[in-house]
């Protein structure tokens, strides 16, 4: 299971505020189906669950797994699969982050604490224009690859920021979206 900690370790990307996040589409990329299989062998989770929490993982589970791959409890796959309600239309990925209670309920404590600090990097949201406005928790990471000060206006200043491919839904080349700026809930609420 070292060999997909230490993939998933290469992937982590810095954003310009210096705060690391994986990006989804490498992710994708990274954790293929046999990739799963292989963990799932090296796992202590009982052999006849494994094509069960394969198609879950596929499915729409990919991030939480490679949270627990990360800090080495990925048994607990389980616990989340359990806990899913039967929500078979939508991917448990979409819920992350989860809160500090959520994951109480479901993991040993320990396993909560180490979870809910790490899955920050993982839940990078992908940006775009929407007339209405999201609450991001504070501990959110920006995909924000590079930010330029262009200008000073009445309302704030004005940045460019190139924002990482896989993180947002404009049709731009090169990526850069030019936004006024005053903080980081600006940026969340223009998109």
């Amino acid at each position: 299971m070292e060999w997909l900690r230490d993939k998933i370790d290469d992937l982590r990307q810095d954003n310009h505020y210096n705060n690391s996040f994986v990006p989804k589409d490498e992710l994708d990329k990274a954790i293929t189906l046999e990739a799963v299989w292989r963990v799932l062998r090296e796992s202590k989770i009982e052999e006849h669950k494994h094509q069960d929490i394969a198609q879950s993982i596929i499915g729409g589970t990919l991030r939480i797994f490679a949270v627990l791959v990360r800090i080495g409890y990925v048994e607990s796959i389980s616990d989340f699969i359990r806990s899913d309600q039967f929500q078979s239309g939508s991917s448990l990925d979409q819920r992350l982050p989860f809160n500090k209670e959520y994951l109480s309920s479901i993991l040993p404590e320990k396993i909560a604490t180490k979870f809910y600090k790490e899955q920050w990097e993982y839940a990078a949201p992908v940006l775009s224009r929407s007339i209405l406005p999201r609450d991001l928790d504070d501990k959110a990471i920006l995909p924000i690859l590079h930010e330029k000060h262009i200008t000073d206006g009445g309302f704030g200043a004005v940045f460019e920021i190139t924002l990482h491919s896989a993180h947002h839904c404009f049709a731009s080349k090169d990526n850069k979206v030019i936004v006024p700026f005053r903080g980081i809930k600006d940026i969340v609420n223009l998109f």
